[in-house]
């Protein structure tokens, strides 16, 4: 991200005051892959000297991009970098390309900037090999694997678990109440 920014002429270590950046995903229904890119666009702020660096969504889910600019001029920006999250162009930067030159039509005293997308950077490559070794060594590093609070929740899941089955009664009722949960999803 930190290189399509200075490929579109930004300086990450001195940026204009006032300019914003906005980390722009395709946006779905999976909640933890949008709550990525919130993750990744923090990350992208501590690495920059940016004030402003919004996350915003093309479709299916919210912030959508014109929330995404309406706050960053809120919040005083004069300048809005745009630097969308897509590994791959297509229909999606065709009618973005178009949404900045609206934004550009509606808000003269704002200068807009649409960064290259993602692509296949280099570093991708490298990134994607060491996945699939993983994959082929079965020691696949997922953050939830190694998350502390998973592996406490874990133990009392188990230990909750266990404590069910010494009592008949318990584990009957136990399975009773899933039934009981099912039937309410249902």
């Amino acid at each position: 991200l930190k290189t399509r920014l200075q490929e579109s002429g930004e300086n990450l270590e001195t940026p204009a005051e006032d300019t914003a950046v906005i980390v722009l995903g395709r946006g779905g229904s999976d909640p933890d892959a949008n709550s990525d890119l919130y993750k990744i666009t923090r990350l992208l702020w501590e690495k920059t000297n940016y004030k402003i660096v919004e996350t915003s969504f093309m479709g299916v889910t919210a912030p959508l991009i014109d929330e995404g600019v309406e706050r960053c001029l809120k919040l005083g920006a004069k300048k809005v970098v745009i630097l969308p999250y897509f590994l791959f162009t297509g229909v999606l930067i065709k009618r973005l390309e178009e949404m900045v030159k609206q934004y550009k039509m509606q808000h003269k005293n704002i200068e807009f900037k649409l960064a290259g997308y993602f692509g296949f950077h280099p570093k991708l490559q490298t990134i994607l090999k060491e996945r699939a070794e993983e994959g082929l060594e079965g020691e696949v590093k997922m953050n939830c694997d190694t998350c502390q609070y998973r592996l406490g929740i874990m133990e009392h899941i188990d230990h909750h678990h266990h404590h069910d089955h010494d009592h008949d009664h318990g584990h009957h009722h136990h399975d009773h109440h899933h039934e009981d949960k099912v039937g309410e999803l249902k």
